[in-house]
């Protein structure tokens, strides 16, 4: 079904990508976001809820800053080659 997307690649160019999906690679995705959906918020509840009680720290490496907001104290974030900002 996605490799008929392929014909469309002349036209736009990251239509390409379809060529390389399988069944398999397909599959993955779709385990990867119906477990995140599912477990997601309450590993960040867990993460939450051990840090408060337990005082743990953590180093967590994220793209999601409002994840990341939600769980810290202090952010420190890099950006490419420059240096960390801290917030």
């Amino acid at each position: 079904m996605l490799y008929e997307l392929v014909s469309f690649s002349d036209q736009i160019g990251p239509f390409n990508v379809f060529k390389y999906i399988t069944f398999r690679t397909g599959g993955a995705i779709f385990t990867a976001v119906l477990f995140v959906m599912l477990f997601g918020p309450g590993i960040i509840d867990l993460l939450r809820d051990l840090r408060e009680r337990e005082r743990l720290t953590y180093i967590l490496i994220s793209h999601d800053l409002g994840v990341v907001r939600s769980i810290a104290d202090r952010v420190n974030s890099a950006s490419g080659a420059h240096r960390p900002m801290f917030a």
